[in-house]
């Protein structure tokens, strides 16, 4: 559940000004629907995968497997665990695609990993310029928190062991949940929020797609089921582990989004929950705790990227190879600084556009592909129609969401 809770969270309160109290809610409960159901593709064809080839890194042609038996017992799938040896999302892509398709899944995660970080700053920059005084530096102000946070990142960046630093997410965790989600409710409880007044929608249909991209990019965690599907003693129970846990997130979060927009919290103009708190101690305490977590986290979620640009860019005997590897990691850090920059105090529209464009490829359509893949002779009916829904949401995401984000930057 924690590697769900990211910057999406904040906008979500936001979202359901753009969708509509009922609307809001059932495309929630789709989308996280989708969520869970894209999981369970990815965890059974790394399961066909990892039966097909136990003991080596593919390297080899695409794989096919027909005789896969997803109801095979316990002890086989243990069996499997100890001698498995695909491990990523990519692995598993170059298993079933080949090398094209790891390709592919490794751009499509650096550039995801690379916007979720932009995410992250642009979320710091507002927080950080609340806290400062009034000034008029204008649009310089975040090139200016910007810079000022260049140097702590690249040098958190080049730290190697950042990936084992689990304290740093559980810190986050609290936050999102204690500093945030909770502090919504008892504000809203007590004390509503400047957008009360406001009349409050059950459905906007014109931009429905927008919170749908919101949705998807606060719910979305497909990069992470492998690494806690290695991690779990026995991932017979992974389906029941992850059902349970995506729905609760997802309820967790339509509940918070929901509270906090009828209760004033998601007005219109406010895009992230912070700029909708009333200000004070406890705000204060919020910006600054949400700041340092975001640059911990900025950190980790960059890590995958620095990896696979590592493994693709510079050979294991190349002379002068930390150096180079701090380089790499050096610029894909500013790289997150310049569309922080470029992007502006815009985190709503920010967040609506990549979880419309990308989340969808990462998400929902690159798992039903490998899986039809893998078991296109002897899917059922009901995994079928399963699939279709999913690519059909995922398409209609990816082009009504986006359409609609772009047409509210050229109209606003």
């Amino acid at each position: 559940m924690k590697g769900m809770m990211g910057a999406g969270l904040l906008a979500i309160p936001h979202g359901f000004s753009e969708s509509g109290l009922v609307l809001g809610l059932v495309g929630f409960v789709v989308v996280g629907i989708i969520c869970t159901f894209a999981i369970y593709l990815l965890i059974e064809t790394t399961r066909a995968v990892r039966l097909i080839h136990p003991q080596q890194r593919i390297v080899n042609k695409p794989a096919s497997f027909q005789d896969y038996d997803e109801e095979s017992s316990v002890a086989t799938r243990r069996e499997e665990e100890e001698v498995n040896s695909i491990n990523t999302y990519s692995e598993v892509a170059l298993a079933v695609f080949g090398k094209p398709g790891e390709h592919f899944v490794h751009f499509l995660v650096i550039i995801l990993e690379i916007l979720f970080c932009t995410g992250f700053l642009i979320i710091i920059c507002e927080n950080v310029s609340a806290l400062l005084p009034q000034n008029d530096l204008g649009q310089w102000e975040n090139a200016i928190i910007v810079a000022c946070l260049m140097p702590v990142l690249i040098g958190l960046s080049w730290i190697k062991s950042v990936k084992d630093m689990w304290f740093l997410s559980v810190f986050g965790f609290v936050v999102y949940v204690f500093g945030v989600i909770l502090v919504t409710f008892i504000y809203g409880a007590v004390d509503p929020g400047p957008g009360m007044n406001e009349p409050k929608a059950y459905a906007l249909w014109t931009t429905f797609p927008l919170f749908i991209g919101t949705a998807a990019y606060s719910l979305e965690g497909i990069n992470l089921v492998l690494p806690i599907l290695n991690a779990m003693n026995d991932s017979s129970q992974a389906h029941p582990v992850f059902l349970t846990g995506t729905m609760f997130y997802a309820f967790l979060v339509a509940s918070y989004g929901a509270f906090g927009y009828m209760r004033g919290y998601g007005y219109s103009s406010c895009d992230i929950i912070t700029n909708c708190l009333p200000p004070g101690v406890t705000l204060i305490i919020i910006r600054v705790a949400l700041s340092l977590s975001l640059t911990a986290t900025h950190t980790i979620t960059l890590y995958p990227a620095v990896e696979m640009l590592e493994h693709l860019l510079i050979s294991p005997t190349s002379a002068h190879r930390l150096a180079k590897q701090r380089g790499l990691s050096s610029v894909l850090v500013l790289l997150t600084g310049i569309l922080t920059v470029a992007i502006g105090k815009q985190f709503g529209i920010f967040s609506s556009i990549v979880g419309s464009l990308m989340i969808p490829m990462v998400g929902f359509l690159i798992p039903v592909a490998m899986y039809i893949k893998m078991f296109k002779s002897t899917m059922s009916l009901p995994l079928w129609l399963g699939c279709s829904f999913t690519v059909m949401i995922g398409l209609c995401t990816m082009v009504t969401g986006t359409y609609s984000a772009i047409d509210t930057i050229i109209s606003g």
